[in-house]
């Protein structure tokens, strides 16, 4: 193969993978801030704060998440 062909190889499959690298990881969404609705309660544990909403009517439902998403080891 002719050097330049070898370039023009080489581009074709380095642009696209170097595109898509900085898309997956130099893309930071904006983070949004988080205001609760006016009939908001909160749970003080010594573990955590929980935030619950009171509404309608039936057989109760809680939704833990199964992480905090933050950096803090446990006490």
């Amino acid at each position: 193969m002719r050097p330049r062909t070898l370039v023009v190889l080489s581009l074709i499959l380095t642009l696209p993978i170097s595109a898509a690298l900085c898309g997956a990881y130099g893309y930071r969404p904006a983070v949004a801030s988080y205001r609760p609705p006016a009939n908001a309660l909160f749970l003080d544990t010594p573990l955590a704060r929980f935030h619950y909403v009171k509404e309608g009517s039936g057989t109760p439902v809680v939704l833990l998440s199964p992480d905090d998403h933050t950096n803090q080891s446990p006490p």
